[in-house]
């Protein structure tokens, strides 16, 4: 596969072939509108025929904006020429020649009235030929386009072609309608590279006097920074900074505010591994692998109840689920495409199947991002799969790359799951059940410890769950009683639905592997009534 070009190549590749209509996936809108200016300015000074003459911004917040003085100039001669045929606001009888008006490099009168999506389009029309117009955040205004946008912007394939002129569209994250995917150029822009974070580090301190880290610290900031763009790392950087140095603790915690505030990602950092598990062996042993192949996972991405978001997604009715069609078509083509390691955990609830997903990310020293599917629904058609979409390009942002995540989804039940998403968990798909007893002292042992709690007697356990006994030991650590004593305040999850258990525990029997020894999961009740064949030699 060839390398892809970076911004700057691409644009000038496409000015000189005199493409009109180019898309571009960018994590920093304006850094890139400010990248694309700066190479224009290069262009120009190496003089070159393709170099854009002006540039002009459109947002619906700022309304049409010229991007330095030359732009300015151009867009005042150009509009007072053609002021017959466009008209502004809300008053026909206002001539565009007459309201330009130059502010701090803003057309003033122009901003305030263009700042509507019909206007802003009749006046891209009429833009200076060899114009580059940059329609920014425009994944805020083409979810759901109106039709008078959606001309508009066709109408300028052909005229831009004409005049040399371009139409950039730049947003987090796009999903361009039918009308326009077809007739445009995309490019996903790169997030940025690890020598890309360490430049900004080694400015600031610069900036400020400060040592350069070391390089061992050095790398660990710039893992801890992978997934923001260039200013978000400037800026979360600068909060860390200490006399000493950088707070690498520091650095996470500000890490973890900006992820936790995209709604479909909550991040977590510094957990702990599986020494404080018990039980689960066989799982275990799978995860240490998983974190030592060659794929060298950095981050847990943990599909939480996996089930409630994409159950009967396939199906007629699928309609009426949490993320719909649309959605769950991305998923699995973003699951093909990938082909990260990924793994279905199914149990009873308090099984340790989103424990496990949690030591995980703290045995390997990497983060874990909870994704909450449910989140990316949206009112309209298309609206979940544009969210999800953004979900999963922050996580392979922080991950370095789709192919380092390590995948894990969870579920209590995976009845209704269409059979194309269980097939993408291809790296093996685990069935907790219930703790023997030899797990359930393992985890009696850790927790009993990590309250601080006396050895002592233990209750009758048979049927608990890993989260019941964890329960118990708080219980008793709150309340400053034995564990028996605490105990009498659990009712185990085995005797409240003890239908659903053994149903759950028949339908899985013989189909998944088992989270806790080697093999395929086998019901021990299953297995200790499995009949005998009789055998007679006698004719």
């Amino acid at each position: 596969m060839s390398e892809q070009q970076n911004l700057e190549a691409f644009f000038r590749n496409v000015r000189a072939r005199g493409v009109p209509l180019i898309a571009i996936l960018s994590s920093d809108v304006d850094g890139t509108q400010a990248a694309l200016v700066s190479e224009a300015l290069t262009m120009h000074a190496e003089g070159r025929k393709s170099a854009p003459v002006g540039f002009v911004r459109w947002d619906p917040a700022g309304g049409i904006t010229a991007v330095g003085q030359t732009s300015l100039q151009g867009m005042a001669e150009r509009f007072a020429l053609r002021c017959e045929s466009v008209h502004v606001g809300y008053r026909d009888d206002v001539k565009l020649g007459e309201v330009v008006v130059a502010v701090c490099g803003v057309c003033k009168q122009v901003v305030e009235e263009s700042r509507r999506v019909e206007f802003g389009l009749r006046l891209a029309q009429c833009l200076p030929e060899g114009y580059v117009l940059v329609l920014a955040h425009a994944d805020l205004e083409l979810v759901r386009p109106p039709p008078e946008m959606l001309a508009g912007i066709m109408t300028l394939r052909d005229t831009y072609k004409r005049d040399r002129q371009t139409l950039v569209i730049i947003g987090q994250s796009l999903m361009l309608p039918a009308h326009l995917s077809s007739d445009m150029v995309v490019y996903e822009e790169e997030m940025p590279s690890q020598e890309q974070y360490a430049k900004v580090i080694e400015g600031l301190c610069e900036s400020i006097k400060q040592k350069v880290p070391d390089p061992e610290t050095m790398t660990n900031a710039c893992s801890a920074l992978r997934g923001l763009s260039l200013f978000g790392a400037e800026q979360q950087t600068t909060l860390s900074l200490r006399t000493t140095g950088i707070d690498l603790s520091a650095l996470w915690r500000n890490k973890k505010r900006v992820i936790d505030q995209s709604r479909f990602l909550t991040f977590y950092y510094d957990l702990p591994g599986f020494e404080a598990q018990g039980g689960c062996g066989a799982i275990k042993e799978e995860m240490r692998a998983a974190l030592g192949s060659t794929r060298r996972p950095t981050a847990v991405l943990w599909l939480d109840e996996i089930e409630k978001a994409f159950a009967g997604a396939s199906g007629e009715h699928a309609g009426g689920n949490s993320v719909g069609m649309d959605a769950l078509g991305y998923f699995l083509w973003w699951s093909e495409q990938v082909r990260a390691m990924a793994f279905l955990f199914l149990g009873h609830p308090g099984t340790s199947k989103s424990y496990t997903a949690q030591c995980t990310a703290g045995e390997g020293h990497i983060p874990l991002l909870r994704a909450d599917i449910g989140a990316t629904r949206g009112m309209y058609v298309g609206d979940s799969e544009q969210n999800l979409r953004r979900m999963v390009r922050m996580a392979e942002a922080i991950a370095g790359g789709g192919e380092r995540l390590l995948v894990i989804a969870t579920c209590n039940n995976v009845a209704g799951l269409p059979e194309a998403l269980l097939r993408r968990f291809r790296f093996g798909k685990y069935f907790f059940d219930l703790l023997d007893e030899q797990e359930r002292l393992a985890t009696w042992s850790i927790h009993r410890e990590l309250r601080g709690l006396a050895v002592q007697d233990l209750p009758d356990d048979e049927g608990w769950t890993g989260a019941e006994i964890a329960d118990c030991c708080e219980i008793a650590a709150v309340y400053g009683v034995s564990i028996v004593q605490a105990s009498e305040r659990i009712v185990p999850i085995a005797v409240q639905t003890q239908d659903k258990v053994r149903r759950l525990q028949l339908e899985s029997s013989g189909k998944y592997l088992s989270a806790s020894y080697a093999g395929v999961y086998r019901w021990e009740g299953q297995r200790a009534e499995q009949p005998k064949r009789h055998i007679s030699l006698e004719e």
